[in-house]
């Protein structure tokens, strides 16, 4: 079972453009996701143009950080070596309360106590390098 003080053995999620803004704010452990500004349109993961009316500008906003469990899967077979001690693990499609779904792990729980529907909130694991990772915990 992955657990939230277990970060900091795993990999460090790779910053770019698109995306700094998001692991920027995970750092100081907010939870934020780029809005369309000209439609208001939540994009994850964060894209280049908006989806629903193709404008390139975006701005990113606070998220309550909680939601739903939409679809999971334990994993009993790391994908990453590093995952190798922490097996099995979990991996869900959350169904946030702003409107989105975003794919995170689940932690301090196994696949046997979670159920879709459960509901999750957003908590940081800690990673290498200061770095922290938005991973959820069933409420």
């Amino acid at each position: 079972m992955l657990k939230l003080e277990d970060g900091l053995d795993l990999p460090v999620p790779k910053s770019d453009e698109l995306n700094r803004p998001f692991w920027d704010a995970a750092r100081e452990e907010r939870f934020v996701l780029p809005r369309c500004a000209a439609c208001g349109q939540l994009a994850t993961p964060p894209v280049s143009n908006c989806d629903a009316c193709l404008t390139d500008t975006f701005e990113w906003v606070e998220a309550t950080g909680r939601g739903t469990i939409f679809s999971f899967i334990e994993y009993h077979r790391a994908w990453l070596r590093e995952y190798d001690g922490h097996l099995p693990y979990v991996v869900a499609i959350v169904d946030l309360d702003d409107g989105v779904k975003l794919i995170s792990s689940i932690v301090d729980a196994d696949g046997d106590a979670i159920k879709v529907g459960d509901r999750v909130k957003v908590v940081f694991q800690a990673r290498g390098e200061g770095s922290r990772v938005p991973v959820f915990q069933l409420t």
